[in-house]
């Protein structure tokens, strides 16, 4: 996390390929940690393939459009915003970090905004 925070943080190209708009720093508490290692554990399946598809503003869990704007009360929670998985998908409860991250983000943003 130090090298990729440092080299988010520099505008330094992701060695990875994320775009720098979606290239951010990682640093800002709280922090969660989730085994998603490729063996399984106990008869517990990893999981394996991606099912989202939708782009998200990273820090507010909205959905976004093609020119980058976020829409104003459409937010994206779970597998349909974020996660991706390795090594064999066959229990939905697998994917219950990605609802459960997605979900405080997109509230606390919701919470965040003054009431109309």
């Amino acid at each position: 996390m130090s090298r990729y925070n440092a080299i988010a943080q520099k505008g330094e190209p992701d060695p990875m390929g994320k775009t720098q708009k979606r290239f951010v720093p990682q640093d800002t508490p709280p922090f969660y940690a989730l085994d998603n290692s490729i063996q399984a554990k106990m008869g517990i399946p990893t999981a394996a393939m991606t099912l989202g598809g939708l782009v998200v503003n990273e820090r507010t869990g909205q959905v976004m459009r093609k020119d980058g704007s976020s829409i104003e009360g459409l937010y994206a929670a779970g597998r349909n915003a974020i996660g991706i998985c390795s090594n064999g998908y066959f229990a939905s409860g697998t994917s219950i970090a990605d609802c459960v991250f997605a979900g405080r983000r997109a509230a606390r943003h919701v919470a965040s905004l003054p009431a109309k």
